[in-house]
């Protein structure tokens, strides 16, 4: 659809963040968290929050200049992949403004 939220600021303060300082993404604010934001979380937000891992980390940074057929073919462990899929369809939701029948069954293979 070619949206995605920015992967270099926070969208808690703004502040620049490096790619090994993203660690985490914020369902209530729809954006990655530096490490200061997400060690001090507001209210509700602790549970809406999709923790990263490094390896989906280095995908993000991998695939940031790719077109998404070449992104398509850079591998993710399973971990990794999850963490990925709830941010897509976090997206996704924000896009149409609202919950997808769709989306909602896929949440539950996660």
């Amino acid at each position: 659809m070619g949206f995605r939220p920015p992967v270099d600021s926070c969208i808690g303060c703004g502040s620049e963040i490096s790619p090994d300082g993203i660690h985490s993404y914020s369902r209530l604010e729809g954006g990655f968290l530096c490490g200061d934001c997400r060690a001090r979380p507001g209210e509700g937000q602790r549970e809406r929050v999709v923790e990263l891992d490094a390896g989906a980390v280095r995908y993000l940074e991998r695939t940031e200049p790719l077109g998404p057929r070449a992104a398509l073919r850079v591998r993710l462990e399973a971990r990794s992949l999850a963490a990925l899929k709830a941010i897509v369809y976090d997206v996704a939701e924000r896009i149409v403004d609202g919950p997808l029948k769709t989306i909602e069954t896929g949440r539950g293979i996660l």
